[in-house]
C-alpha cells in the first residue's frame, strides 16, 4: 500500500466522489441540507477558503475536504467551517487515512485559530475519528433539514 496524495480539489471530483461516498456520509448530507452531494462539494470548492482530494496511490478517492472561512472573530482570530466527505475506499486504508488526517487539521491549525462544524450523531464512525483527532464536541443539538441530532465540535490552535 503506497502512500496517500493530497492535492486540489476540482469541479471535476464532486461526481466521482459523489459517486462513491459512504452511506453516512450520503445520510448526513441529506439530514443537513437536502441536497445532492456533488453540488454540496462543488459549493466548497466554488466558495471554500481551501478545497483538498485525497486519494491512494491508484488514484483513487478517499475524500474530499475544505474550509469555508466564517467571517467571524473570535478575538480577531480566523475562524473556519471544516467538512469532510469520504468514499468507501477509506475502509482499505484506515491507519494511512488517519494520520493523513491528523496532519491535515495540524496544518490547517497553523491559518486558522478555530475550527469547526457539526456531525450526524448517526455517523458514529465520524465522531471516533473527530475524537481521535482531537475534536472537542458540545451537546448534541437539532439541525438540518432533517432535523436531527447532531454533534457541534472544535479545534483550536492552542
Amino acid at each position: 500500500m503506497g502512500r496517500l496524495r493530497i492535492r486540489p480539489a476540482t469541479e471535476n471530483d464532486t461526481s466521482t466522489v459523489a459517486s462513491l461516498l459512504r452511506e453516512e456520509d450520503r445520510l448526513e448530507v441529506q439530514a443537513t441540507s437536502g441536497r445532492d452531494p456533488a453540488l454540496v462539494m462543488l459549493d466548497g470548492i466554488r466558495h471554500g477558503a481551501e478545497c483538498w482530494l485525497v486519494s491512494n496511490a491508484a488514484g483513487e478517492p478517499l475524500c474530499i475536504w475544505g474550509v469555508v472561512d466564517s467571517f467571524e472573530s473570535v478575538l480577531d482570530g480566523r475562524v473556519g467551517c471544516i467538512w469532510m466527505l469520504t468514499t468507501t475506499h477509506v475502509e482499505r486504508h484506515k491507519k494511512e487515512f488517519f494520520r493523513a488526517s491528523k496532519a491535515m487539521v495540524a496544518s490547517l491549525l497553523r491559518d486558522w485559530d478555530v475550527l469547526f462544524n457539526l456531525i450526524d450523531c448517526r455517523y458514529e464512525r465520524a465522531i471516533e475519528w473527530g475524537r481521535r483527532i482531537g475534536f472537542e464536541f458540545g451537546d448534541p443539538t437539532r439541525f438540518g433539514v432533517e432535523g436531527r441530532l447532531f454533534l457541534p465540535f472544535e479545534v483550536l490552535n492552542v
